[in-house]
């Protein structure tokens, strides 16, 4: 049996899925450098990896940039 997609899922959604389909889940949730203050904001899932029989570890990062960071364009890539 493969894993479910649950990429880009928000985490409840993800473990919901998961657990229906008989997949036990571990969590890991990464934070950007110096904001930890994130904690409070909705969770994605960034990346699945399977553990184990029917088990997968689920990153997950939390949604926004915070206070004081703009917003980035992608850099121009000429050479493409």
């Amino acid at each position: 049996m493969s894993v479910p997609d649950v990429l880009g899922f928000k985490l409840d959604e993800a473990l919901g899925i998961l657990a229906q389909q008989g997949w036990t889940s571990s969590v890991v949730t990464t934070y950007p450098p110096r904001r930890a203050s994130l904690a409070e904001r909705e969770t994605r899932v960034v990346r699945v990896r399977i553990s184990g029989e029917q088990a997968v570890e689920l990153v997950v990062v939390h949604e926004g940039m915070g206070e004081g960071c703009s917003v980035r364009e992608p850099a121009s890539r000429p050479d493409l």
